[in-house]
């Protein structure tokens, strides 16, 4: 029988990993909502994200996971084929928005987490955070340049030397 401390520390632990998970998502929400500013830059490492998890979902034996992760491969390539630009196409003709970066990034938290925690899952959580650490490192290092300057970390500035996101640097190059 687990004595009434026990059970206490049990339950702080299980609210300060619900804290934890909750964070986690947000910050992946946050930086793909950054990523969002050059045509189909988002998108691309978005793709490549949900491929990796419907590999992880199939080799897991995840079915549900799996199908879920397919469609959204199928819904942003469709996006992209529209958003990208082809010698046909010059410019794009939709745009991913906050409300579809938003929910790009949170279906990406979720699904970092859906993968590593539970009975029979084999996805170690070290790889899931792998598997989104572009956007990640180019949030944190975007908000710890704007802090050490001393300006609001959430606050963006089109082309500003603190502001120096990967799409700016992918243009300069």
């Amino acid at each position: 029988m687990l004595s009434e401390l026990t059970l206490t520390v049990m339950r702080l632990g299980l609210l300060v990993l619900m804290w934890f998970f909750v964070f986690a998502v947000v910050g992946v929400v946050n930086s793909i909502n950054m990523m969002d500013g050059m045509d189909g830059l988002a998108g691309s490492i978005s793709l490549v994200a949900f491929g990796w998890y419907a590999l992880v979902s199939w080799s897991s034996g995840l079915h549900v996971q799996f199908d879920t992760a397919l469609i959204m491969c199928a819904a942003i390539a469709g996006f992209l084929l529209f958003n990208l630009r082809f010698p046909w196409q010059s410019h794009a003709k939709v745009f991913l928005g906050d409300a579809g970066s938003l929910m790009i990034g949170f279906t990406l938290g979720w699904y970092a987490i859906d993968l590593t925690q539970g009975p029979g899952r084999t996805f170690p959580p070290i790889a899931a955070l792998w598997v989104v650490v572009l956007p990640l490192a180019d949030c944190v290092s975007i908000m710890s340049r704007r802090v050490r300057a001393g300006r609001s970390p959430d606050v963006d500035v089109p082309y500003d030397s603190l502001s120096m996101h990967l799409r700016y640097i992918l243009v300069t190059s």
